[in-house]
């Protein structure tokens, strides 16, 4: 079984004394990133997509879905225990990124948090709307390249799988794995009981980002 739910023009909300704050940038500048804060807004078209997809254990590190395999210890160890799974696209829209790239320095600083801010907000109506739509109290999610348990090469296969999806939200996977426009996110939900987050196993453990403490093991 597969369904497939595209987003185009995905609301979000802007506040840019949060923002400014988070950067540390006095508020001299509230005006001009007010201003261009309403141009981002005026601009941005974040999209996304996702697909419902039943899947098959396969030997080793494999498993597959539909006619793409993909292969990582992590996907083996964190979908054992689940029958359907959601893999997504998501991103700012390349409307905002041709726009950002106009940029000088300082505004790109605080365009770029936007952007990463406004991803964010997008990816969280997606899952909201898995949520919704299917009645799941709780989702997790596994991201190609977010550690080495499912790496980065995996994006060629992954993008195998979601096509024709990123022809539509043009999405560009680039030689180096990484995707165009910047800020896009790729990955799989899945139900659980217990919250997962990549950051458990990550061991950056000064990342400003970072949502769960460091546990080596992968259960």
């Amino acid at each position: 079984m597969q369904d497939t739910i595209l987003f185009h023009d995905i609301a979000f909300d802007i506040n840019v004394e949060n923002l400014m704050e988070k950067l540390h940038i006095p508020s001299d500048f509230l005006q001009d990133f007010t201003c261009l804060a309403q141009k981002a807004k005026e601009t941005a078209k974040p999209k996304g997509a996702f697909k419902l997809c039943g899947f098959t254990m396969l030997e080793g590190n494999q498993i597959q879905i539909g006619q793409t395999i993909l292969t990582g210890s992590l996907l083996k160890t964190k979908l054992k225990s689940v029958h359907r799974v959601f893999p997504y696209l998501i991103t700012e829209g390349k409307e905002l990124a041709e726009w950002a790239v106009t940029l000088d320095y300082l505004d790109l600083l605080f365009i770029n948090a936007l952007r990463e801010d406004i991803l964010q907000q997008a990816k969280t109506h997606v899952e909201k709307f898995i949520k919704t739509k299917y009645s799941i109290k709780q989702l997790s999610h596994l991201n190609p390249g977010s550690l080495p348990a499912w790496p980065i090469s995996e994006q060629k296969p992954f993008f195998e799988l979601m096509a024709p999806i990123p022809e539509k939200l043009n999405i560009d996977l680039l030689p180096s794995m990484l995707m165009h426009p910047e800020f896009s996110v790729s990955g799989i939900f899945f139900q659980t009981e217990t919250q997962y987050v990549n950051c458990s196993h990550c061991p950056r453990t000064e990342c400003p980002n970072r949502r769960a403490p460091f546990t080596e093991q992968i259960d």
